[in-house]
Formats: structure tokens, sequence, C-alpha cells
């Protein structure tokens, strides 16, 4: 199973280094430089970890931090905080408090923080959660099991796939931009062009049958739009 984790920090390079880091563990890097950013993010793409900057420019990650863990379906995700300005002793009970699960203090070592993932990943596996259904236009669709059926019938599809009717699903009914996709789905890789964004929506319609793949809208120059 490949875990997907959303990196938010305010500095280019430190979401760069902590990309490298972790897709070298095979793990796919959604990323985020503000707090806004981030709860948008979390909401859309359910990430399976957070790490988390203190010092981010709209709010500080305290807040965001205690946002995640008041909002039902986004409380059970596992919180890293990873910063250099929150080094006190106050600091980190204050982080703790807030709802992360570890502290981890800049400059930071490598194989340090992997094995730090490791452990919240591990807990997360064995927590059981409670199953959020989504149910629109008769598809169902399990985000904390990610499967999908149509009219009841199972549908294979890649993660990626999953990824993108997820967030159309979510936001029926509203365009989605194909940068918001590209970055949601697949982090800040900037080699992700468009055309690779419409040849995964091209294979999502044929596996979902015509019944629903209509419902799919392509917004040209823009995005796409789940017609409810």
């Amino acid at each position: 199973m490949q875990y997907k984790i959303l990196v938010v920090d305010d500095e280019t390079c430190v979401l760069e280094s902590l990309k490298l880091v972790l897709q070298e563990g095979n793990i796919s890097v959604i990323t985020a430089m503000d707090g806004e950013t981030c709860l948008k993010k979390a909401e859309v793409s359910k990430p399976d970890l957070i790490i988390l900057d203190i010092n981010l420019p709209d709010m500080d990650g305290f807040k965001v931090c205690r946002i995640l863990k008041k909002t039902k379906h986004l409380s059970h995700i596992p919180i890293i905080i990873l910063t250099g300005v929150g080094t006190s002793s106050r600091s980190i009970v204050a982080g703790l408090e807030a709802g992360a699960c570890d502290y981890i203090l800049k400059p930071f070592d490598h194989e340090v923080l992997m094995a730090r993932v490791k452990v919240a990943l591990r807990w997360l596996e064995y927590k059981g959660e409670v199953k959020e259904l989504i149910k629109k236009c008769g598809v169902e669709i399990n985000l904390d099991e990610r499967k999908l059926k149509v009219k009841g019938k199972p549908i294979d599809l890649t993660r990626k796939e999953f990824d993108i009717i997820s967030i159309l699903v979510k936001e029926s009914g509203k365009i989605v931009k194909h940068k918001d996709i590209l970055e949601t789905v697949w982090g800040s890789e900037d080699e992700i062009v468009e055309h690779t964004l419409e040849s995964h929506v091209s294979n999502l319609k044929r596996k979902l049958g015509s019944h629903f793949a209509k419902r799919i809208l392509t917004v040209k120059g823009v995005g796409y739009k789940l017609k409810v």
C-alpha cells in the first residue's frame, strides 16, 4: 500500500527536501505552504498523515492542528509537528495538547524522521475508524477503505483514479481546476502535465461506465465538473 502524506511548510527548500525523503520511502506527497491550503487539501485528498510546521504565514500550526482535530472526518489523521521555531518544552507540550502525535525539531535527521513517520502510519493501521461513505448519482465511495461502487458493483481503480473521482464527487456541481487536481493528486511534481490528467480521466470514465461517465463534464481550458 502506498501512503499519502501532506507536508505543510512555508519554505520551498524544506518542502522539496521532505518530498525527496518521503518519496524514497514509496510515499506519495502533497504540499501546502499555508494553513488555509493545508485545511483545503486535507479535506479533499484525505492524507494518511500530515507533517506540519508551526510558523505559517496565515495562521500558526497549533491552530491548524486544533481545527483538524475538531473536524470529525479529519480528526483521525495523525499529525507530526516539524519546526525550528517552537523549541521550548512549553511549545512541545502545546503541540501535543493541540492533537499532534509527535513533535520533531529542525534540523532533523532523515532516518529519524522516516522512522517516526512509519510509527505514526503503523499506529493508523491498527486503529479502527468509522467508515466515511459518500453516495451520489448512483456511486458509493468509501474514503477510508478506498473502494468505489457503481450501482452496487465494485469498480477497480488505481490510487490516482480514485483520488480524482473522490475530488469531483466531493466538489460535485462545482468546476474543479486542472491545477487543483494536479496539486492534490500528484503533489508538487512539476513534470506532471494536463495531458496526464486527461489520460487518467479518460480511463476513469471508461471504468465507471457510460451512465456515470457522462456526468463528468470537461470545461475546456479550465478543469472538470461533476454534473448532479
